[in-house]
């Protein structure tokens, strides 16, 4: 609820921030003083669920910041032409930064926190709201909480401060004016260097670096002094004939070995009987790097995580939130709450945390028996696809019993998919029948089975799946080319499943569905797989596009060598300065090149740039919904594409193709991306 009233109050906000400032432009037109009124568009009220376009600008309407706004990081010469002429303004009139101030961060108001910027000069405010920034950005994005006494932490900030002990500052040290910490980035572990981060930090803004930067990414300092041996890492079977013999000395088997299990994990190396800690040794654990790697000092007492010399290693507990009766107790009631968070629930200073003491995302999920697998569930129960006739014989009398008995199932119902129980979603089949739980659970239903497999989320309200965390779900639903209007009034689609497109039957199987289901094909099913419908927003790739250099004929060569092109650069798909750019952006040589290669503009935007040098204003104005959703569903927004730095990148880039979701690898091929490419 209270998440759900700051994204409101943050509309409300930007919004009247955003009127205020037309008004004042237009005010300013007409009295002579201005020529050109920045083009604002798209503005959103408080039930949008987009983000507000705002003279190129999207100002995100989460609840909590993933970045701060990227374009204060644009150096002043550029600032105009890259951010538009209202943050130009904004920042020069609104608030007095010039091309020195703004270069080298060094004006006084980034001195203030963003209360005190209110009470001691309010007009500002609105300048700041309009570059993007809000109490939460501007407090730790520019102030980075200098302006916070040490008490302030204490009310709603206890992780801010955390982070502040684990890079050294206690109270006297911070309110100190006459101690500069002096180190450099590269002086930080790496513990440290994710606290920094935590307050807003990268390493161009802790060395004070001015614009434009230019990041070294130097080596980082680890926080140990030791590392795990090699066979930490290694599957049950990659290990050798000794080194399976020595675990199964500690308790390991094939099972407990691949998910971390193990009855000497529980144990600190002192406390594993003499042969354990030979059979340890012998795996290439000492004493260090077993009561990390595997214990995770689980057997330590909390005394003695709080005597260790390195301040830091007790600080990773308190950021785990720990205290010393809930680690001694022997209750799990008295746990810390972050034991129950899967690691992607993690904040980054509690992942930061887990990592001091050794947990890998894999075995930190393991401890909760969750994969780390995107989906919830790998496949719909089979049984309900063997038609009823065989169905006593292919999946047992019991299954049978479920159906018919608890679910109501006949044989025309079963065959057909035509049980009026089908039309409800899991919620309500258990407010309205709830002793139907144990036929499902029979059948090996659970709530996102049944939901996704049989009801394929038909009585769900559009908003509500938004909501509810349903986002790739609603994703799915308008690369089918469904609004919420179309959806809430049941609309229902008449395509046969060979009429969509590769892009919209990737869409359907998000849902669930298959080709027979679609279709409403009866059981038994017999099943040939049609051909999909070509996707309209691309031409296919030409062959070219698949040859190796060696395949290519003398004549090829000269127009791949016109575009930059070599034996290394066309052969590993990795692009060079010219698949950088768009058709429009090519030299007329260029493009003839091109030409000669079976290229035309739809095909070298797709196929060899990707899109990559479009603006998302172009890309938002392109005349293909399902065009713009690809962009959507693999986490690109218009500030992380218009961004200078990688970090604002969505998640979905640094992933290999096998990690996308079906969904993100739908919308990477849309973009003309193969697993080789991408």
């Amino acid at each position: 609820e209270r998440n759900l009233i700051a994204v409101d109050n943050k509309r409300g906000r930007v919004k009247d921030a955003i009127q205020k400032y037309i008004d004042y432009m237009k005010e300013k037109e007409a009295a002579g003083e201005v020529d050109i009124v920045p083009p604002f568009e798209g503005i959103q009220g408080v039930e949008g669920k987009e983000l507000s376009l705002v003279n190129g600008f999207f100002y995100d309407t989460a609840e909590d910041f993933d970045y701060c706004p990227a374009t204060r990081y644009i150096q002043w010469s550029f600032l105009e032409e890259m951010a538009g002429p209202a943050f130009s303004i904004a920042a020069s009139q609104g608030l007095s930064y010039n091309s020195f101030s703004w270069n080298s961060f060094a004006s006084d108001l980034e001195t203030y926190s963003w209360d005190n910027v209110q009470s001691s000069a309010p007009g500002v405010l609105l300048s700041a709201e309009l570059m993007g920034y809000d109490e939460d950005t501007w407090d730790c994005c520019v102030n980075h909480y200098e302006n916070y006494d040490w008490e302030e932490f204490l009310d709603g900030n206890e992780d801010v401060k955390l982070a502040l002990e684990i890079l050294g500052y206690h109270k006297g040290t911070w309110e100190s004016t006459s101690i500069e910490d002096n180190r450099s980035w590269s002086d930080l572990t790496e513990f440290q260097q994710a606290a920094a981060q935590y307050i807003c930090y990268e390493e161009p803004s802790w060395n004070e670096d001015t614009l434009p930067w230019m990041p070294t990414n130097p080596s980082t300092p680890k926080d140990a002094s030791f590392t795990a041996p090699a066979v930490n890492y290694k599957d049950w079977s990659d290990l050798s004939i000794l080194e399976k013999t020595n675990a199964v000395k500690l308790g390991y088997n094939d099972d407990t070995w691949d998910e971390y299990g193990g009855t000497a994990q529980y144990l600190s190396f002192s406390d594993l009987k003499p042969e354990w800690q030979t059979a340890a040794r012998a795996l290439g654990y000492d004493e260090e790097t077993w009561d990390c790697y595997v214990n995770h000092y689980m057997d330590y007492s909390f005394s003695e995580i709080q005597d260790d010399d390195d301040p830091k290693f007790a600080l990773a507990f308190k950021v785990l939130g720990w205290t010393p009766e809930g680690w001694d107790s022997t209750s799990t009631k008295d746990d810390s709450l972050t034991q129950y968070k899967t690691w992607d629930e993690l904040t980054e200073l509690e992942q930061a945390a887990a990592e001091y003491i050794c947990y890998t995302r894999e075995e930190w999920n393991s401890r909760l028996g969750v994969s780390d697998e995107e989906d919830d569930f790998d496949t719909c129960p089979s049984g309900r696809y063997i038609n009823w006739g065989a169905l006593e014989v292919l999946a047992g009398p019991s299954y049978v019993t479920a159906a018919s008995k608890g679910l109501f199932y006949s044989q025309n119902r079963w065959d057909a998919f035509d049980n009026p129980i089908e039309d409800l979603d899991w919620e309500s089949l258990m407010v309205s029948a709830p002793g139907t739980l144990h036929s499902l659970s029979a059948m090996n239903y659970n709530e996102d089975t049944w939901d996704c497999c049989v009801h394929h989320y038909d009585n769900f309200d559009y908003y509500e799946l938004l909501s509810e965390g349903y986002s790739e779900v609603v994703d799915a639903l308008q690369i089918l080319g469904y609004d919420a209007v179309k959806w809430d009034s049941g609309y229902e689609e008449d395509r046969d499943w060979s009429e969509l497109t590769e892009f919209e039957q990737t869409a359907a199987e998000y849902l669930c569905y298959s080709e027979p289901l679609w279709n409403g094909d009866p059981l038994p099913w017999n099943v040939k797989r049609a051909t999909p419908a070509k996707d309209a927003a691309n031409e296919a790739c030409p062959e070219i596009d698949s040859k190796t250099w060696d395949e290519l004929t003398k004549q090829q060569r000269f127009s791949a060598q016109i575009l930059k092109y070599d034996r290394e650069t066309w052969d590993s798909d990795e692009g060079n300065s010219v698949t950088s750019l768009s058709w429009d952006s090519l030299s007329d040589r260029m493009r003839v090149a091109a030409e000669a290669l079976g290229y035309t503009e739809e095909t070298w935007d797709c196929c060899v740039n990707h899109y990559e040098d479009y603006t998302f204003l172009e890309i938002t104005l392109f005349n293909d919904e399902k065009f713009k959703l690809s962009f959507n569903i693999l986490g690109w927004s218009a500030n992380a594409w218009e961004s200078v730095t990688d970090r604002d990148d969505p998640d979905a880039e640094d992933k290999e193709w096998d990690e996308l979701t079906p969904l993100q690898q739908a919308a990477a091929r849309y973009q003309c991306y193969t697993p080789e490419t991408w």
